[in-house]
């Protein structure tokens, strides 16, 4: 165990938040070996009866049934399938396994397979008997194996999803609200009233405040109203703090975003429903988040993988866009699936189709949250220049600073690895390295002949699954236009504070159908200091396979059609070049939680010397780039026939970086 390591990530989280750690782990170890009675009082100190429900609250979910008496004869088994990985469950239901990964179990506990059967029986009213079936036995039997306190079932998160779903079915099926389920659902309310995550903070803070202000409207008496009054009130206080400035949730993922952003709709939408007011902080806070979400939309309708992030895991970028539009006075775009039509319908809220299609996306520059997107026609390229996560938050932070992708037409052409799993172990590792990211990685050694291994560190010190030591921090973030020309720019020190003492820059400029990306390495200078090694990483997206010219500093591949060219720049003979296909390369691309898929990989390596070093990549789709680069000292000139001439010059510790024609 490394105390320096545990100091630097200790570091940053706040007193507070350490002692609500301890305060949880010691009510999780006490309170389940209580009698139930005193675990009930000392946990809640409310009634485990529930108070009567609100008339006419979310009325417009309930589904159309069909009058037909639903069979007693229980099913001998449901199939479950979470993260791509499927279980044939048998009642009852073993809730918690060590065959499961604990993602999925947590999942399992969630109940959020109940969304899709709602949608189901809306779409087909025929299935309402089976649906309500399933659903009412898989929750008799969740309240049956799942006392107080015992986890995962009773773990703040998954109390604070399943209290939202369970809320859902009990309005989409009235023959749910029985009073087992209610006194139940009461219950887990008021235990999450008092064992909100202040331990986590982020977005599991937040999902714990919609399961009381969801949760809690589904009762009609003044103890369920201070709850959700308290919660509002917290709501209000986390969003100023977790919202930045250009709408992005601090925990700078993509996914995290949608999940956040769903949660803020869903408490709207629920508290119009009960005829309550919504706070203008929480409006506005709206607002700004869907600015943000039609931002980063690429293409295709999807989302850069920056830190952990993964789709199908939460809703679709297409889907939130459409249904949150209206909460925010705009049109849908599209048809909204029919259980968020009835959410607005219950708010009151008129869903109108826009009358045309929207204007084209241009470039984002997201500054506050460090991401930027440049665009021009079926070019997209990303460029991550965050920080790697908030301080005092480190579980979904990436090393990944300075990371780019490039898309074309909307289909991936390089693009970072994304998260497979959360599980501890060498995958989750990798996925989070600077490795598994489009940006640079350093390594140091004495022996300059390369006979001793290399262990290449990443710009933040990730470790274990969800910590983080010391964190890189970008520095001059910029970006222009010349004439042809978009383009952006950063560095990162998260090697300055190693004992490599480098920094490192990326410019990264596109124009029609190419792509340059520009990295200056610099070392201060040192007596002591051994040797640099870097290597430079560009994982190509499934499906493409490159071939090299008769040099090795060109290469060639396809994208469906469309032929695919990459020039090195800045290389020299003593660099080594090496091209890893699927079956040989330690690349993978995971879109999903529990699929990766293999892919090709471009891989540079060098030492860093005397002190700086100009390298970069000249990528262009459809035609090769015809360019020449000549380098000298602290001087790069890159000449790309009919785009100009670029000039990177590092000077007085600055990179710049002009165009001329």
């Amino acid at each position: 165990m490394s105390l320096g390591r545990w100091y630097r990530t200790l570091q940053d989280i706040p007193p507070r938040q350490l002692l609500a750690r301890l305060n949880f782990e010691a009510k999780k170890t006490v309170f389940p070996k209580l009698p139930a009675n005193l675990r009930w009082q000392l946990s809640t100190r409310q009634s485990p009866c529930s108070p009567p429900l609100r008339h006419n609250y979310l009325a417009h979910l309930i589904a159309a049934s069909q009058n037909k008496p639903v069979s007693d004869l229980k099913v001998g088994s449901y199939e479950f399938t979470f993260l791509n990985e499927t279980r044939s469950l048998s009642l009852p239901i073993t809730w918690n396994s060590p065959d499961y990964s604990r993602l999925w179990q947590f999942n399992l506990h969630y109940f959020d397979w109940i969304r899709e059967d709602i949608e189901a029986v809306y779409q087909h009213p025929e299935f309402y008997g089976e649906q309500l079936q399933k659903i009412s036995t898989c929750i008799k039997d969740w309240i049956a194996a799942n006392p107080l306190w015992s986890f995962d079932g009773w773990h703040p998160y998954t109390t604070s999803l399943r209290i939202v779903n369970w809320t859902f079915a009990i309005h989409t099926f009235p023959e749910l609200a029985t009073p087992q389920v209610l006194n139940n659902l009461w219950q887990q309310v008021c235990f999450l009233d008092r064992n909100k995550e202040f331990f986590a903070g982020g977005n599991h803070l937040l999902e714990n405040l919609r399961a009381l202000i969801i949760g809690g409207l589904n009762f009609d008496d003044s103890q369920a109203q201070r709850i959700v009054q308290k919660a509002l009130d917290l709501l209000e206080e986390q969003l100023q703090i977790q919202i930045l400035k250009d709408g992005g949730h601090y925990e700078l993922s993509p996914m995290y975003h949608l999940i956040v952003i769903n949660l803020v709709g869903e408490c709207m939408v629920c508290l119009q429903s009960a005829g309550q007011s919504i706070p203008a902080t929480i409006s506005s806070a709206l607002n700004q988040m869907l600015d943000f979400l039609e931002a980063i939309r690429l293409q295709d309708g999807q989302y850069p993988l920056w830190n952990d992030c993964a789709y199908n895991v939460a809703p679709s970028l297409n889907s939130t866009r459409d249904w949150i539009r209206p909460l925010c006075g705009q049109p849908r775009i599209s048809k909204l699936p029919e259980l968020q039509a009835r959410l607005l319908q219950s708010a009151n809220i008129e869903a109108l189709e826009a009358q045309s299609s929207l204007p084209e996306t241009s470039s984002s520059h997201l500054a506050s949250s460090g991401y930027h997107i440049l665009r021009q026609g079926n070019l997209e390229v990303t460029f991550d220049c965050a920080s790697p996560c908030p301080k005092e938050l480190p579980p979904h932070a990436h090393a990944d600073c300075l990371s780019t992708d490039v898309y074309w037409q909307g289909q991936p052409v390089m693009v970072e690895t994304g998260t497979s799993q959360y599980g501890s172990g060498p995958i989750r590792s990798y996925e989070r390295s600077t490795q598994a990211h489009n940006t640079i990685a350093l390594s140091s050694s004495s022996d300059r002949e390369g006979t001793a291994k290399l262990d290449f560190m990443s710009q933040s010190e990730i470790w274990s699954s969800f910590r983080v030591g010391r964190k890189a921090q970008p520095f001059g973030q910029n970006w222009g236009h010349d004439q042809c020309w978009q383009w952006t720019q950063a560095g990162h020190d998260g090697y300055l504070r190693m004992t490599f003492q480098t920094s490192h820059h990326r410019w990264i400029g596109i124009s029609e159908n190419i792509v340059v990306v520009l990295d200056h390495l610099a070392a201060t200078p040192t007596k002591t200091r051994s040797a640099i090694r870097w290597r430079s990483h560009f994982h190509l997206a499934p499906g493409i396979q490159l071939s090299s010219a008769a040099t090795s500093t060109k290469f060639m591949g396809k994208l469906d059609e469309h032929s695919i060219y990459m020039q090195l720049v800045g290389t020299t003979q003593q660099d080594q070049v090496d091209v890893f296909s699927p079956a040989t390369s330690v690349s993978w691309y995971a879109p999903e939680f529990g699929k990766r898929l293999p892919r090709s990989l471009l891989q540079i390596e060098g030492w860093l010397q005397p002190t700086h070093r100009f390298l970069g990549l000249v990528l262009g789709i459809g035609e090769s780039p015809n360019l020449t680069w000549h380098m000298r000292n602290a001087h790069l000139s890159l000449a790309i026939s009919q785009k100009g001439i670029i000039d990177c010059c590092w000077r007085k510790n600055r990179l710049s970086t002009t165009i001329s024609y």
